[in-house]
């Protein structure tokens, strides 16, 4: 017979032997996978894909989103007897009474001019502000109404009050309110010119654009320019 050639322990045991087909020396055996990744490799660690994408519109700046430009330290203003708001009325001084006399009336975007951070040109008119942070259209009126003028303005500046974006229910409702404003300035001047009030940045153009029609139709009806 035969002699059996010895054999350790271990080589009885053995290793199954990989076969012609499932070797080949210039490849390496599949790595164990982890079975944390058994249900498949996450997102990151697949083979890169390129998507063809269209154009977007550029994002708007972090700078721009806080704001159009730089703004002055807030005074403190007193609160008004008829709204609680704040408000100030800054009328010219005595020489310049022989002026024609010419009223802004607004809201917190005329603050920097009442302030004194903003100069206006000087001209032929004298040049009163009444400015009133956060007031919607009847508020403003009602500064208006309680104001206590030299004598009647040659012509009013009235800026669209912007806040009726969040102080009324309906555009409805924001133009009913506008119509009394409106009418209240109409009393007091003969010559009333109305300035759009500036983009807000925390509502919707589009809302902000049909605000601006209900205003524009108000003030054709009673036939003031809409600027």
């Amino acid at each position: 017979m035969p002699r059996r050639g010895r054999r350790s322990e271990a080589a009885k045991a053995g290793t199954p032997s990989l076969t012609t087909s499932a070797w080949n020396p210039t490849r390496s055996p599949p790595n164990k996978i982890s079975p944390l990744l058994e249900g498949g490799l996450p997102d990151q660690m697949l083979p890169p894909v390129m998507l063809q994408e269209e154009p977007r519109v550029p994002l708007t700046s972090s700078g721009s989103r806080r704001g159009t430009g730089r703004r002055h330290r807030v005074e403190t203003w007193p609160a008004s007897r008829v709204t609680r708001r704040s408000c100030k009325l800054v009328l010219p001084t005595a020489g310049a009474l022989e002026k024609k006399f010419a009223l802004l009336v607004g809201d917190s975007h005329l603050r920097a001019i009442v302030d004194g951070y903003s100069t206006m040109p000087k001209g032929d008119f004298s040049l009163g502000v009444l400015a009133s942070p956060g007031a919607s259209a009847e508020e403003l009126r009602l500064e208006v109404l309680d104001a206590v003028l030299p004598r009647p303005p040659e012509v009013i500046c009235l800026l669209a009050p912007s806040n009726n974006l969040t102080a009324s229910r309906t555009f409805v409702e924001a133009g009913v309110a506008f119509d009394a404003l409106l009418s209240t300035v109409c009393n007091l001047s003969a010559n009333v010119v109305i300035v759009d009030f500036p983009p807000r940045l925390c509502v919707e153009d589009s809302v902000q654009q049909l605000l601006r029609q209900e205003f524009q139709r108000v003030a054709a009806q009673r036939t003031v320019r809409y600027l």
